[in-house]
């Protein structure tokens, strides 16, 4: 926001948040102009640009073992994840089918501050990726170990209109958001 605003003070920018899957339909009818979203799935209405690759890690209380975690071991964990729409819980789903796991879903939850406190409550486990919990495992209240080998990766994306021409304003956000996501201070991991 500050570099926005001094970079073109007079432009006005709206930031609204939601679902991966609600910000595409939100660009695909023209709601929104640009987005960033997690495993976007192909659509003719929406082009996307992959930015990062992210490993999902399985959360759970601090102090647990270390080390990786297999798939095939997830079914030992009560999960507390996301609705069936959400991108992550889209992801985990489909590797975890394809491998021949059940997942335990203990709580459907939309939130990741929801999420997170019903782990560090003991109500189960949650599968994130370490940015979405770098606060609370910085703090110990939380571990998290990789999830599988090769690791199971959440790929987050530009996403906008495939039929809308950019502006020069969008374009400019577009730059900007490129810059901040791929910026090595800006991922905790890479400063470690």
């Amino acid at each position: 926001i500050d570099g926005f605003r001094r970079q073109l003070p007079k432009a006005r920018l709206a930031i609204v948040e939601g679902l991966s899957a609600h910000i595409a339909e939100w660009i695909a009818t023209g709601r929104v102009d640009v987005g960033l979203v997690h495993n976007p799935e192909p659509q003719a209405a929406i082009e996307t640009e992959p930015l990062l690759d992210e490993p999902l890690l399985l959360v759970g209380p601090p102090g647990r073992a270390r080390g990786v975690v297999a798939l095939a071991e997830l079914p030992q964990f009560p999960l507390v994840i996301p609705e069936r729409s959400h991108a992550i819980r889209r992801l985990l789903e489909a590797r975890a089918a394809l491998a021949g796991v059940r997942l335990q879903v203990a709580w459907e939850v939309s939130s990741v501050p929801a999420i997170l406190a019903l782990v560090r409550s003991g109500h189960g486990h949650a599968v994130l990726t370490r940015d979405a919990i770098a606060a609370e495992e910085g703090a110990g209240r939380l571990s998290a170990r990789p999830i599988g080998e090769p690791p199971l990766v959440n790929t987050l994306s530009l996403a906008t209109s495939a039929t809308k021409r950019a502006s020069p304003l969008q374009r400019h956000v577009l730059r900007r958001l490129r810059e901040l996501v791929l910026a090595p201070a800006a991922r905790p991991e890479d400063s470690r």
